[in-house]
C-alpha cells in the first residue's frame, strides 16, 4: 500500500493500491478515496489513461477542495520525501541527488545555441532550424533541439563523437542569421545572458596565391570567430595585398594575431609552414571594443545591445567599402602637371594652399607655398588653383595638366567658369583669360595620390610669406620618390 496525504485544512486524500487477491500489486486502474474535510469518504475508480474518475453517482457530491487525478509514474520511484526548510524568509528544498546527477549526465553532451538575426531576416521554425543543422553536421544519432527562450536553444547530444563533431565545425553561419554555440552549463538562464559578440573586418596579411580560394579564406576566418563577408576585392582577388573578410567576433576575449595554417596530413607540413604564419590585423573598431573590456566583460557594446533589443531593433553591419588603387602618373612629354591642395583649421579659419610642378619624367620643376590668412574651406582649393595656374603662366610653362583632390575646383575648371566668390572673382577670371591662351588639362585625383601637394599646404601653416622652391625640400622626399617609383595608394569608398 502507497499513501500519499494533502494538507489536512483542505481534505484528506488517500490512494490506496491494492490487488483482488490483497497482495500489493499494482492494478491496471487504482482505487481512489477522496474524504472532504468534515465530510464522509467517497469511493471510486481513477483511470490512469484517460485522466479521469468514475465515481458512483449518489444524488449530490459534497463539495471537495481539490481532486485527486492522475498520479504521475515517477512519484513511485522517489526514494524519500524531499527537505524541506526556511532558509530567509524562503522555502529551502533539497534535490535528490540521485536524480539531480542522472539528469546531468543527460546533458552533458550539451551545447547552448543562439540564432541572431539581422534586421528584416525571418526567424527560423524549430523544425526547419533541426533540419538546417542536421545537413551542415550530419549526426548518426538521434538528438533534441529544445527552446529555451530569449532566442536560446539547448542542443541535446548522446555521443561524445558528435560532441566533438559540432564543436570542431564552432559557430554558423546559417543564411539568414548566425548561430552561436557555447558549451551547456548547469543552471543556465537565458534572462541573465549577457552577449558580449561584434562584427569586425578583419585582414589577413601574406596569404600566397596558391591559397587565395573562397574555402580557405573562409577557414582562415573560423579561425577568429564566424566568417560572414567577404569584400568584393577579396572575391575577385584583384586585391592581394591582404584578405578582408566580417568575421562574428566574441571580443571578451583577444583574437589571435596570427594563424597556423596546416596543408596536408603530413607532420612536416606545420613547422614547413610555421614561419609563414598568417598575420591578422583588425579594424579600429576592434580596438576601441577591446578598451571597453573590462573582467572580460563588454559594458558600453553590452548596453548598447540591451537597448536595442528593449526597442526590438537590430544592428546591422556596413557595407563592405570599395577598395581602389591610386597612383600619381606623370604627364605626357613636353606637358608640365602641377598638383594642388589646400588646408583650413576650420571654416573660417587660418588656410594655406600649395603645389609642385613636375615634368614627364617626375623631376620636380617648382613648388609653392602660401599662408592666406583667414578664409573658407572651399575657397583655399580655388586659392591653390588659381596660384598654380598664374605661376605656369610666369615661367612659361603653356602646356599644363592642373590635378587636385577637390571635384569643387575641377568642375568650376574644366567648363572655364567664371561666377566664383566675389573675394576671389577678379583673380579667378584671370586665370580663366590664362588657361583660354594655354594648352590645360585639369582632373581630378584621389586624396591618397596627391600626397605631395597635401604636404606643402600643410608645410604652409608655419610660414609667414609666400615660399617658392626649384628642387625638391627635404620634408617631401619620400612622398616624391614614391610618386616617382609609381608606388600606389589605396582609397577606401
Amino acid at each position: 500500500m502507497v499513501s500519499n496525504s494533502m494538507d489536512p485544512m483542505s481534505m484528506e486524500a488517500s490512494l490506496y493500491i491494492t490487488s483482488s487477491a490483497g497482495s500489493s500489486v499494482v492494478p491496471s486502474r487504482p482505487h481512489v478515496s477522496l474524504r472532504p474535510y468534515g465530510g464522509e469518504a467517497v469511493d471510486g475508480w481513477a483511470d490512469p489513461l484517460q485522466g479521469s474518475s468514475s465515481l458512483p453517482v449518489q444524488g449530490s457530491l459534497p463539495r471537495c477542495e481539490a481532486v485527486v487525478g492522475v498520479v504521475d509514474p515517477l512519484v513511485d520511484n522517489v526514494s524519500g520525501p524531499s527537505i524541506l526548510s526556511k532558509k530567509g524568509g524562503y522555502v529551502a528544498v533539497r534535490v535528490d541527488p540521485s536524480a539531480y546527477k542522472s539528469r546531468l549526465e543527460v546533458c552533458k553532451f550539451s551545447f547552448i545555441g543562439r540564432v541572431v538575426l539581422s534586421s528584416g531576416e525571418k526567424p527560423w521554425k524549430l523544425v526547419d532550424l533541426k533540419a538546417k543543422l542536421q545537413s551542415v553536421w550530419k549526426l548518426n544519432s538521434v538528438w533534441r533541439l529544445i527552446c529555451l527562450g530569449k532566442g536560446y536553444f539547448q542542443i541535446m547530444l548522446n555521443l561524445d563523437a558528435d560532441k566533438n563533431m559540432v564543436s570542431s565545425l564552432g559557430s554558423l553561419n546559417l543564411k539568414p542569421g548566425v548561430l552561436r554555440l557555447q558549451p551547456w552549463i548547469p543552471d543556465f538562464n537565458p534572462a541573465l545572458q549577457k552577449s558580449s559578440n561584434a562584427q569586425i573586418w578583419v585582414r589577413f596579411y601574406a596569404l600566397s596565391l596558391e591559397y587565395w580560394h573562397l574555402k580557405i579564406i573562409s577557414d582562415l576566418a573560423r579561425g577568429i570567430g564566424v566568417p560572414l563577408w567577404l569584400d568584393r576585392a577579396t572575391m575577385k582577388g584583384d586585391f592581394r595585398h591582404f584578405a578582408r573578410v566580417l568575421v562574428d567576433i566574441d571580443v571578451s576575449t583577444v583574437p589571435p594575431s596570427s594563424l597556423l595554417l596546416k596543408r596536408d596530413d603530413s607532420a612536416d607540413s606545420w613547422s614547413s609552414f610555421f614561419s609563414q604564419a598568417m598575420s591578422v590585423s583588425f579594424s579600429d573598431q576592434m580596438q576601441v571594443l577591446w578598451k571597453t573590456v573590462i573582467h572580460a566583460v563588454v559594458l558600453p557594446v553590452t548596453n548598447d545591445l540591451l537597448i536595442l533589443r528593449r526597442l526590438d531593433l537590430r544592428g546591422r553591419p556596413a557595407r563592405a567599402p570599395v577598395i581602389m588603387s591610386v597612383i600619381w602618373s606623370p604627364p605626357a612629354s613636353g606637358w608640365i602637371k602641377v598638383n594642388t591642395d589646400g588646408a583650413a583649421l576650420s571654416s573660417p579659419g587660418v588656410g594655406d594652399c600649395g603645389g609642385v610642378f613636375r615634368n614627364c619624367r617626375a623631376f620636380v620643376k617648382g613648388c609653392f607655398a602660401v599662408p592666406l590668412g583667414v578664409v573658407f574651406a572651399f575657397e583655399v582649393e580655388l586659392f591653390a588653383g588659381s596660384m598654380a595656374i598664374n605661376l605656369a603662366w610666369q615661367n612659361g610653362w603653356h602646356q599644363i595638366w592642373l590635378e587636385s583632390d577637390s571635384s569643387y575646383m575641377v568642375h568650376l575648371l574644366a567648363p572655364r567658369f567664371e561666377q566664383v566668390l566675389w573675394r576671389i572673382r577678379q583673380a579667378w577670371q584671370h586665370c580663366i583669360y590664362q588657361i583660354s591662351n594655354m594648352e590645360f588639362h585639369v582632373s581630378h585625383i584621389f586624396r591618397e595620390g596627391n600626397q605631395v601637394a597635401d604636404a606643402f599646404s600643410k608645410h604652409a601653416l608655419g610660414l609667414a610669406v609666400d615660399s617658392w622652391w626649384t628642387n625638391t625640400p627635404s620634408f617631401c622626399y619620400l612622398l616624391v620618390g614614391n610618386d616617382c617609383m609609381g608606388r600606389e595608394s589605396f582609397c577606401f569608398s
